[in-house]
């Protein structure tokens, strides 16, 4: 019945705007949608929905939707406040994600004021992951690594951040590394400050960026 309805709804506001004379039909909100056709027909037809955080929160109304099991892959690229939406339609949550990761970027986001930093701490800030190894959440450790083409490109990590916890495959030809040193002269990042002191308007590892576009 739903479906139905869903059909209906769709076909009566094409054949409405036809009827106006419009070219550009336009519909109602998903989030209008699924709340008013689809409350149990969508987690019918589809148990398993993947949805981005802001996503879950657009779409889906808390007090219409709600799931047995919320999952979050690359956790560590989540900000806190664009989980906390979908983690408030679920009741259990696995939360999976690098520590060891960079930080999720803020290229994208709006500017935090300063006065709202000094309110909320470093939760403006951290990912999800981070607020969940804060507050000692159970935590189970994936140690087999599979994805890299050659040992030789994970070793170092393994060694330099992951202290030699993972597990790693052998390739055939292990004892020849894929990885080599090759000397850039002046690669170094530049803050803005060169070496004389002197401030310069350009940031980045100018030399080293032409040597590795030269590669390609």
């Amino acid at each position: 019945p739903e479906l139905i309805k869903l059909n209906n709804l769709v076909n009566g506001e094409t054949l409405s705007s036809k009827a106006k004379g419009q070219e550009n039909v336009s519909y109602p909100p998903l989030r209008k949608i699924f709340r008013d056709n689809l409350p149990t027909t969508l987690t019918t037809l589809a148990p398993c929905i993947m949805m981005s955080p802001s996503a879950v929160a657009e779409c889906l109304e808390m007090d219409v939707f709600s799931f047995d099991y919320l999952l979050f892959d690359e956790a560590s690229q989540i900000f806190t406040h664009k989980a906390v939406g979908a983690l408030a339609r679920a009741e259990n949550a696995i939360i999976v994600g690098d520590p060891k990761q960079l930080p999720p970027p803020s290229l994208f986001e709006a500017k935090i004021s300063q006065e709202l930093l000094d309110k909320v701490g470093d939760i403006a800030k951290n990912s999800v992951l981070d607020e969940c190894i804060n507050i000692n959440l159970p935590d189970t450790r994936l140690s087999c690594h599979y994805r890299s083409a050659h040992e030789s490109l994970i070793a170092f990590s393994n060694s330099m951040i992951y202290l030699n916890t993972m597990s790693t495959f052998p390739s055939v030809d292990s004892r020849i590394s894929r990885l080599s040193f090759e000397y850039v002269e002046n690669g170094y990042i530049d803050d803005g400050d060169d070496r004389t002191g002197d401030r310069r308007a350009d940031k980045g590892n100018v030399p080293e960026a032409k040597r590795l576009v030269a590669y390609t």
